[in-house]
């Protein structure tokens, strides 16, 4: 996979960059808090989830969308990379 670079304004409207490995550890990382938080409160995450997908859905389900910038680039990244990625399984088809 080609590493690319995003990049997004901090909270003090600095430019930053982002990797799309970083992304995706922003993700996970997410996704690891959530399912930590759904246990505490006797709500586990399915076990047949990843840390990325339960970080897509805390992203969705908490609406944190604008509560975080770099939050935001790390969703923006890998929605992109899962429509790409789709994008060319779909042109591998035909």
């Amino acid at each position: 996979m080609t590493i690319r670079m995003y990049t997004y304004r901090n909270h003090l409207n600095a430019m930053q960059m982002m990797s799309s490995d970083t992304a995706l550890e922003v993700l996970r990382e997410l996704g690891r808090t959530f399912a930590d938080g759904l246990s505490q409160i006797d709500k586990p995450a399915p076990a047949d989830t990843s840390d990325l997908w339960n970080g897509l859905a805390a992203y969705h389900l908490l609406h944190l969308e604008g509560e975080n910038p770099r939050l935001d680039c790390a969703h923006r990244a890998v929605l992109k990379m899962v429509t790409d990625a789709m994008y060319e399984r779909a042109l591998d088809v035909r």
